[in-house]
């Protein structure tokens, strides 16, 4: 009993409890907070039998939050659509809808939001319980307080009311990093938290396209953590977990390792040509012409007819576009001439350009939630595109007062080694998440440009604030044994 009251008044537990509750009363009561649509739902909710409510399309216009959807009662003419790990969460969410709307005909998405409750408060859960490891009751509380602080950020959450991936990148990626460090730490069975992380870090990879070097950079650590947890072979320290068959779960750990890579792969080969063809104009238009004081040579450069020059900053959405963005002429005068390799070697031949671009992703790198898109249904009143500031206090003040250079980012990351340098394992597994939230940087302008960049760059946002969490974290540790030890 004193065993089980111990851990109910824990930091993990009370934080884990307060971040539940919050989300809960955010995101399943009114007047509910969520996502817009800008277009991107229907080709995931659509082969799952889920489509729009015709009195919600004009909702639909990025201004206002949808809740309810409707649900396919004979046929469904719709097949294939993208290849995600939304799809089994979306299942789920199916079958416990009946606990949300009494009308088996309509999805309530907070049925959707629910499991993703769940999801985020294990995952806080566990991030409190290693940061709370061997510190003093107010540390582990004040560590707790911050989690909340930092990831029950509507910001974030409030992806969780929708039909984006990002909701899924958030949670996975920390939780996957979280089960690493875990790992690092030694307290738990090595083989749970090493197959929980390989599964969070299948579920990242294949929330979307953009996450493909994820799945490297996954499997690149868990290459590395094969042979650093398995190096010393001296008796384990006590209350740390034993690794009882080293050479098991070192074989394990690389074949994680390679099963990771390969689905880094798949993840790239999949992606469907039109989204190929949307992020290629937009690499493009929004990104190598955009940032150029010659659009004209830079097409050069590419061997694409200059006059396409025409296409300067425009978006393949635009209502009365200068050509058919989907034409076989565009397809073989433009599309065809350039691809991803040879964006790289421009960049890296046409620096300024580079760092122009960069400058742009640094700059809007920060913005967790899109300008356009609404926070709030349009039955609750508020205008449209209105956004939630409930609860945002983190991501509000982050995205007015973070530095943006790349300066900063160099200094950040030599901080974060320079801390952590006598720990390799905990260091390798910070890096592992910097990388992440860095290639998203490199993928982004690179990939699409300037297009929709605060959405491309989510997983940086996430990266960026939990190392930010777990530096802090740990420097209030010091000080607080520091102001102990003169104290007494």
């Amino acid at each position: 009993m004193r065993k089980f009251l111990r851990w109910i008044t824990s930091p993990p537990f009370i934080s884990a409890l307060i971040a539940f509750l919050i989300m809960c009363y955010i995101l399943l009561l009114p007047p509910l907070i969520g996502m817009a649509d800008n277009g991107d739902f229907e080709r995931v909710i659509y082969p799952r039998g889920i489509y729009h409510l015709g009195d919600t399309k004009e909702e639909q216009a990025l201004d206002f939050f949808v809740s309810r959807y409707g649900i396919y009662q004979y046929y469904n003419e719709f097949r294939g659509g993208i290849t995600t790990t939304q799809i089994p969460f979306i299942q789920l969410a199916l079958f416990l809808n009946p606990l949300f709307s009494a009308d088996n005909s309509v999805f309530d998405i907070r049925a959707l939001a629910f499991i993703m409750i769940l999801y985020a408060t294990i995952t806080i859960y566990l991030l409190v319980d290693y940061v709370d490891h061997g510190k003093r009751d107010f540390a582990g509380y004040l560590a707790g307080f911050l989690s909340i602080y930092f990831f029950v950020d509507v910001g974030y959450i409030a992806y969780y009311n929708s039909f984006f991936a990002e909701g899924i990148s958030f949670i996975s990626f920390i939780f996957a990093i979280t089960c690493g460090l875990l790992l690092v730490q030694r307290r738990y069975n090595p083989y749970l938290l090493s197959g929980l992380m390989f599964l969070n870090a299948i579920i990242l990879t294949f929330a979307k396209q953009q996450n493909a070097p994820v799945g490297i950079l996954f499997g690149i650590l868990f290459f590395i953590l094969a042979f650093l947890l398995t190096k010393n072979r001296q008796p384990a320290a006590e209350k740390q977990a034993v690794l009882k068959n080293q050479t098991l779960f070192r074989f394990g750990m690389i074949g994680a390792s390679g099963i990771l890579s390969v689905a880094a792969v798949v993840v790239y080969l999949i992606i469907p040509e039109t989204f190929i063809n949307i992020n290629k104009l937009h690499s493009m238009t929004r990104g190598a012409m955009m940032v150029s004081e010659n659009p004209e040579k830079t097409l050069g450069y590419f061997t694409i007819d200059r006059q396409y020059a025409l296409l300067n900053n425009m978006i393949y959405y635009e209502r009365y576009p200068v050509i058919d963005v989907e034409s076989k002429l565009l397809a073989d005068t433009f599309y065809s001439k350039y691809g991803y390799p040879s964006l790289v070697s421009y960049y890296l031949l046409h620096s300024v350009d580079f760092f122009r671009i960069l400058s742009i992703a640094v700059e809007n790198g920060y913005a967790v939630r899109p300008q356009s898109l609404g926070n709030y249904e349009k039955s609750a009143g508020f205008s449209p595109g209105a956004k939630s500031y409930f609860f945002a206090a983190h991501s509000t003040i982050k995205q007015n007062i973070a530095p943006r250079t790349a300066g900063f980012l160099l200094i950040w990351l030599l901080v974060v080694v320079a801390v952590n340098w006598k720990n390799p394992g905990k260091l390798m597994v910070l890096l592992c998440a910097i990388l992440i939230g860095l290639s998203q940087i490199l993928v982004s302008i690179i990939g699409a440009g300037d297009a929709d960049i605060s959405k491309h760059l989510f997983l940086y946002n996430v990266a960026f604030d939990l190392i930010n969490y777990l530096l802090i974290t740990a420097g209030l540790s010091q000080i607080l044994t520091i102001f102990r030890k003169k104290k007494a």
